[in-house]
């Protein structure tokens, strides 16, 4: 499971970096608002991941100090 969610996360945060290039390529002025706000979600999602992995990291490691 751990594996997986490492993917995840590289790929939001390879998706925030490309939100985050094309606002700076974006010609139309309303639209690197709305990309940066993408790149935002991103970011929010990769950090939800890396939270859960961190619990399941600490979870397995306590349950295998207890011998679970």
């Amino acid at each position: 499971m751990l594996r997986k969610l490492s993917k995840e996360i590289s790929e939001c945060y390879r998706l925030a970096e490309q939100a985050r290039a094309w606002a700076e390529e974006a010609a139309d002025p309303r639209t690197p608002r709305d990309l940066l706000l993408v790149e935002r979600s991103w970011l929010i999602l990769a950090q939800s991941y890396e939270h859960s992995e961190a619990v399941t990291l600490f979870t397995n490691t306590r349950r295998r100090a207890n011998g679970r």
